[in-house]
């Protein structure tokens, strides 16, 4: 019987990081948290305390605007970043002109500051859009959840 809960937080685990590995768009292959890297280091953290507060410190202004106007920029950064930051490709994931990606990217600026461009910004940006897809944040108000829900921040 002592094994039991040691069992039971394996699949726990197991669980958590193939929901993630969804979450983040990978469908085959094996998965684990080292696999998933700094957000695999991140979503171990049971509590979820420390994804929501990257979360909050990197992408929050954005995910405050897009609540409040309806608006689609961090719908916008994650193809933008999965286009390989090229306009034209994530233009067209998003169906819409790319002046229309750098006008959102433009208010993404006015939003966070000219920081988020640097490499450093970027790495952390990325990665709170990463935490914030693997939170399975609630689909009425996050354009961006087009995903099933997972484990940081449950």
């Amino acid at each position: 019987m002592a094994r039991t809960p040691t069992r039971r937080r394996a699949h726990t685990e197991a669980a958590d990081v193939a929901a993630a590995a969804r979450a983040l768009g990978r469908t085959t292959g094996h998965a684990d948290f080292a696999s998933l890297g700094a957000v695999g280091a991140v979503i171990r953290d049971r509590t979820g305390t420390t994804s929501r507060e990257i979360v909050g410190r990197h992408l929050g202004p954005v995910l405050d605007y897009d609540r409040r106007r309806r608006t689609r920029l961090a719908e916008t950064l994650w193809h933008w970043f999965a286009a390989g930051e090229l306009l034209a490709p994530a233009a067209d994931a998003l169906s819409v002109h790319p002046n229309t990606v750098r006008q959102r990217l433009e208010r993404v600026d006015d939003l966070l500051g000219p920081d988020w461009r640097t490499p450093e910004g970027r790495f952390h940006l990325h990665l709170a859009l990463r935490l914030h897809r693997v939170a399975g944040p609630d689909r009425t108000t996050d354009p961006v959840a087009d995903h099933g829900s997972a484990v940081a921040g449950r």
